[in-house]
Formats: C-alpha cells, sequence, structure tokens
C-alpha cells in the first residue's frame, strides 16, 4: 500500500513536464497575452466615453427639470422646455449606446480571458 501511495505521489510530481506548453502553443499564448493589452485599452476608452455620456445625460437632465419648471410661463418657455426635453432623450439614448459598447467590450474580453485561462494556465 506504501509503495503504491509513494509510486502515485511520483507519478503527480511528474506530471507537470506532461502538462508543459509546446513552442507552438507558445507562441499562440503570448499573442493572446499581447491582444489583451489593446483590448483591455478598448475597454478603458469605452469606460471613459459611457463616464462621459452619463456626465451629459446628467447635466441635460438637470437643464430639462429647470426648464420644465418655467414652461408654464409663456409659449417661449414651453418651447425652451421642450428642447431641453428632446436634448435630454438624446444624451439618454447616447448614453445608452456607450453603456452597451462597454458591455459588449467587456464581454468579450472576459470571454478571451476564459479561453486563454483554459488553454495557457497550467498549475
Amino acid at each position: 500500500m506504501l509503495k503504491t501511495t509513494l509510486a502515485a505521489l511520483f507519478m503527480v510530481a511528474a506530471a507537470p513536464s506532461a502538462l508543459a506548453l509546446t513552442q507552438a502553443e507558445i507562441r499562440e499564448c503570448n499573442a493572446m497575452a499581447a491582444a489583451f493589452k489593446q483590448q483591455r485599452q478598448e475597454v478603458e476608452m469605452a469606460k471613459a466615453a459611457r463616464d462621459a455620456a452619463a456626465m451629459v445625460a446628467e447635466q441635460a437632465g438637470a437643464a430639462w427639470e429647470e426648464a420644465e419648471t418655467h414652461r408654464l410661463v409663456s409659449a417661449g418657455h414651453a418651447e425652451t422646455a421642450d428642447e431641453a426635453e428632446a436634448a435630454f432623450e438624446t444624451a439618454k439614448t447616447a448614453h445608452a449606446r456607450a453603456e452597451a459598447r462597454l458591455a459588449d467590450l467587456a464581454g468579450a474580453y472576459q470571454a478571451n480571458a476564459a479561453v486563454y485561462n483554459a488553454k495557457c494556465v497550467r498549475e
């Protein structure tokens, strides 16, 4: 029993060399790792664009709220409130597009990371 256990331990200890990556796999993993840098930059840029779009939408919403409080004063004020509302709706749409782009890029990055981990990370 003891000999079998020791033999199994020695085989497990030798197993990592059997799990080593081939040269082709190493090249593929290096290429994937290099692509991560660009993908990470794209995600960061998309995050910054989303944050900027959120700020614009928030400011447009505040401007609309302010204009809306004066809607009943005159026809000019009502027109200003309508324009402010349209600007707010446009800003919300731009923010939603930026949010969706960020989600797509982040999802692709995570999927690529999972593939990299499965192919290239050995314990």
